[in-house]
């Protein structure tokens, strides 16, 4: 009984720091989308497809990483547009 509330613990740990990093890595995007457009240069025309907080809570651990890996793509693909804008 006691490793089962600590694999618990354990996940839930793990899933929080996620979902801090998830929606930090959002922010970023929104702050250096904002730059862009204002240099003239736009992302994302439809503008950028957010995931609410209740997604992110009730998301497993795997679904998780797949957001977080999806959000770091996107994050790639704004710094080379921002190198190119900056440089």
């Amino acid at each position: 009984m006691r490793a089962e509330e600590t694999l618990d613990y354990f996940l839930n740990r793990e899933k929080g720091i996620l979902i801090i990093a998830i929606l930090d890595l959002i922010s970023d995007l929104d702050r250096r989308a904002f730059y862009l457009e204002y240099k003239g240069k736009v992302p994302f025309p439809r503008g950028l497809r957010r995931v609410s907080k209740k997604t992110l809570k009730r998301s497993s651990l795997q679904q998780l990483v797949m957001i977080w890996e999806h959000y770091d793509r996107i994050q790639d693909y704004l710094m080379a547009l921002f190198m190119e804008v900056i440089g």
